[in-house]
């Protein structure tokens, strides 16, 4: 922690263009978008296995689901909808910064 402060401090004290800053800034965008990434990825297959078994269950069980199973759909279909949203948010963020 002592050296990042230090680090910090010593920062404030070379001069940096513009422009190296935007790159700066971008590049640890970029660097925070990709430690995100993967963990979404796999969120993202779960949540399809999930759908993908609860429909199968469904559908051999032969009878029209319960409240709660519809509740379990619709609260599955408002996390994929979430979890496309910060995927699509990721992918506009990281197309702009290469503007």
């Amino acid at each position: 922690m002592r050296n990042l402060a230090l680090l910090a401090s010593l920062a404030l004290l070379v001069p940096v263009s513009p422009a190296a800053a935007h790159d700066a800034d971008a590049a640890v965008r970029l660097r925070m978008d990709l430690d995100r990434f993967p963990p979404l990825v796999a969120r993202a297959a779960w949540l399809r296995a999930e759908t993908l078994d609860l429909h199968a269950r469904l559908a051999r069980r032969g009878t029209p689901p319960t409240g709660a199973e519809i509740e379990r759909v619709r609260l599955g279909t408002l996390e994929h909808l979430a979890l496309r949203s910060e995927l699509m948010d990721m992918a506009l963020s990281s197309s702009s910064q290469g503007s």
